[in-house]
């Protein structure tokens, strides 16, 4: 079996799968490298290439194959042990039971990819320790975001009554759970940014009381646009991630700059 690779910019191959093995092993061909041999439509990145028992053919990933979280081969799921949404291969298993141990994420090369400006990910997934908004280290940044998405068709049940629309998007909102980091200087404009909504809020609500206790429409209403000021401006400004929708098995999301998305896989599954 012959294989074509993408280095640089630039078509290199045939090669043979032994040389591919070799190249993989050397760091020239990655986990992110798109990969290609006859018979395919279309390029495909390496990580997503299943190793067969044999050890000598591959073919792109399916539904009951997976890459291990350590190793990034991938194989059948039914040959690997599920542990919070990560699939460890039978050779893996002591190393990855050691790092959950003390207290070390699996990478997540092989659980996290790209599509367009979205970031996809499994329902629990931990980020690589860089900034998701400018790509820099990001040691001892790290944050846990939990995620909720419903339909938007949803939000139609507002006009029916805010309660109404409030009991059902709890009842039908998915759910995941992301862990990703931010940079000393993006950690120090959120918390900059969390004290301005704070003051704003703060400020509105003094304003709203101020006025009904003066019979003033003038502060009150000052205090109410300050109080949803205050508010609007949590919500542009302190988010991290949000989720642009959730199935049961995957979550995809935006919030991450250009940079930090390049490093992952294009996602080939549905969209």
């Amino acid at each position: 079996m012959e294989w074509h690779y993408v280095n640089e910019g630039q078509q290199v191959g045939p090669i043979s799968q032994a040389e591919l093995e070799d190249l993989r092993r050397t760091g020239v061909v990655k986990y992110d490298t798109l990969v290609w041999r006859d018979g395919w439509e279309n390029w495909h990145p390496f990580s997503t290439v299943v190793k067969t028992s044999a050890g000598s053919a591959t073919s792109p990933t399916t539904r009951d194959s997976a890459p291990c979280a350590e190793c990034q081969q991938v194989f059948a799921k039914s040959e690997m042990v599920a542990f919070e949404q990560n699939y460890v291969c039978a050779a893996c298993k002591p190393v990855f039971f050691q790092k959950m141990l003390e207290g070390i994420a699996p990478g997540a090369a092989g659980t996290v990819w790209r599509s367009g400006r979205q970031l996809v990910t499994l329902l629990n997934s931990t980020l690589p320790d860089r900034c998701v908004k400018c790509n820099a280290p990001a040691p001892g940044g790290r944050m846990k975001r939990k995620l909720s998405w419903h339909h938007p068709a949803i939000y139609l049940t507002i006009f029916l009554g805010l309660l109404i629309y409030v009991i059902l998007a709890v009842s039908v909102s998915k759910r995941a759970t992301v862990i990703a980091s931010l940079c000393a200087v993006h950690r120090s404009r959120r918390k900059r940014d969390i004290l301005i909504s704070l003051a704003l809020v703060i400020f509105g609500l003094v304003g709203f009381g101020t006025g009904i206790a003066h019979e003033s429409g003038w502060i009150g209403l000052v205090g109410g646009v300050a109080f949803f000021t205050g508010l609007i401006y949590a919500i542009v400004t302190t988010r991290v991630l949000a989720a642009k929708r959730i199935d049961k098995e995957h979550a995809w999301m935006t919030g991450c700059c250009p940079e930090f998305l390049a490093d992952f896989p294009e996602w080939l599954g549905p969209r």
